[in-house]
């Protein structure tokens, strides 16, 4: 047996290693939506701000207190789902924020 075989792993190494992943994701996301809110102001699009800070809260609220890392820690597979679609979401929603402020920075540089 190698050192990379199953049976000389920790019993929780996985779920630890996912938790930990989820809270990368959700910190990554969080400072994201953070950072394109001042890159929006910056821009002259306070709609586009808004919308970014509200995404930050959003992740921070909502995944932080019911994150699918904090059902892997207390064994709750069933839901581990819907905490999956809504960081998908959220991550989609960020990267459609950052798009419509890139546009909006070329659509008042043009000349």
């Amino acid at each position: 047996m190698g050192p990379n075989t199953p049976a000389m792993q920790p019993p929780g190494a996985q779920p630890e290693r996912t938790a930990l992943s989820w809270q990368r994701t959700v910190l990554g996301t969080i400072v994201g939506a953070l950072l394109l809110s001042m890159a929006a102001i910056r821009s002259g699009a306070p709609v586009l701000a808004i919308a970014a800070a509200a995404l930050s809260l959003y992740v921070a609220a909502r995944l932080m207190v019911s994150s699918p890392a904090r059902s892997l820690r207390l064994g709750t597979r069933t839901q581990v789902w819907p905490g999956l679609a809504r960081m998908a979401w959220s991550v989609a929603c960020l990267g459609a924020l950052g798009t419509a402020t890139a546009m909006v920075n070329v659509w008042t540089s043009w000349p």
